[in-house]
């Protein structure tokens, strides 16, 4: 008899898109449903952005992310530097980040934060190297996940681009925070960076009624309006040509 974690798995899988032989995190069953289980725990009292808003980075790298042993000099720096982003100066911020990770080279709020500064500089392979171990180290953080599979499906730099790559992370996302809208726009946008305009299209709808729903600021509620409508302008391009 197929119980109701895995009911949920099949559905999952379906709604994302994975094949056969596609598992989430590469792992079997099991672990597929310890994901699902962390869901409610990851996204409780949480409103997690993409596109690396300071704010949010500043709210997932604090709650998703511990960092049990930031002393005071450290999380002065690291607050500066998520200030400075906020603001809109990522050299700057990069400079606060790196002199929070000398005094504390384990601070996970400081190396996501130069993360962070370099994707906003567009320094994308450092970017990757900063948040590539972290990815093997926080295997269940939907927000780490989603914010790489954004950079690999939108980065203008075509060595850094990996559409496929992107997508397995925006799905193994979604998985785990399928309650944030954010993450299903990633996933449009990785569909979409794909060619599989059809399946981006749907997912950005998905991405768009959520946030509406959820209240979110009318600036991201446009940004995906916008994604809706690029989609639906690639499927019906595509539509003719057929």
């Amino acid at each position: 008899m197929v119980n109701q974690s895995t009911w949920v798995g099949i559905i999952f899988a379906m709604l994302l898109g994975f094949g056969p032989a596609e598992q989430a995190f590469g792992e079997e069953d099991s672990s597929q449903e310890l994901t699902l289980n962390l869901a409610d725990t990851y996204s409780k009292g949480i409103d997690p952005a993409i596109r690396y808003s300071a704010s949010t980075n500043e709210q997932y790298a604090s709650k998703m992310i511990l960092d049990p042993q930031e002393t005071a000099d450290v999380k002065r720096w690291n607050d500066q530097g998520f200030q400075a982003l906020q603001e809109g100066d990522p050299k700057r911020s990069l400079s606060y980040f790196k002199e929070a990770y000398k005094l504390n080279k384990k601070s996970s709020r400081a190396r996501f934060g130069i993360g962070t500064a370099f994707i906003s500089l567009g320094r994308y392979k450092d970017a990757l190297k900063v948040f590539d171990p972290m990815l093997d180290e926080y295997p269940y953080d939907f927000l780490l996940r989603n914010n790489v599979a954004w950079l690999l499906a939108t980065a203008n730099d075509a060595t850094v681009r990996n559409p496929r790559r992107a997508r397995q992370l925006a799905q193994d996302a979604v998985l785990v925070g399928f309650k944030d809208y954010h993450v299903w726009s990633t996933l449009s946008e990785t569909h979409y960076a794909m060619g599989d305009y059809e399946r981006a299209h749907r997912t950005a709808i998905q991405a768009l009624d959520m946030a509406t729903e959820a209240g979110a600021p009318a600036a991201s509620r446009e940004d995906y309006r916008r994604q809706v409508d690029k989609c639906a302008k690639a499927v019906e391009a595509f539509s003719i040509m057929e």
